[in-house]
């Protein structure tokens, strides 16, 4: 899908519909927050010969929010959803939860760690 048909399914929907889909691995820590893990380079070969044993990954350290809302990404759930479940759990102190998570998953987005199931070209 090219840049217009996505932009066009972008504006067309309203995002707190969309449907999250991650497209990264990450993994949990000892104190429960998510580290995402970035390759370095998208060719497994050209990762093999340029890092050698080195890392293959760039670590990102997501805070106790960050964490909670990258687990909420499954594919099932959209925005709207995930926004709920954050101000649900933790309580009152995230008043204006919806934009908080709006903008975090368009971060997410710009940066290609996640797709929407909007965007998704059917296999057939």
């Amino acid at each position: 899908m090219n840049f217009f048909q996505r932009r066009k399914i972008l504006k067309s929907t309203n995002a707190y519909d969309l449907i999250p889909v991650s497209r990264i691995k990450h993994k949990i820590e000892e104190d429960g927050n998510v580290t995402v893990l970035v390759p370095k380079f998208s060719n497994e070969k050209i990762s093999n010969f340029m890092l050698g044993r080195r890392g293959k990954f760039i670590s990102i350290h997501l805070d106790e929010t960050g964490s909670f809302v990258w687990l909420q990404i499954d594919g099932i759930k959209t925005i709207r959803d995930i926004s709920e479940n954050l101000k649900e759990h933790f309580g009152e102190t995230l008043e204006q939860s919806g934009i908080r998570v709006n903008k975090f998953m368009t971060r997410l987005y710009d940066e290609r760690y996640i797709t929407f199931r909007q965007l998704e070209v059917p296999k057939k």
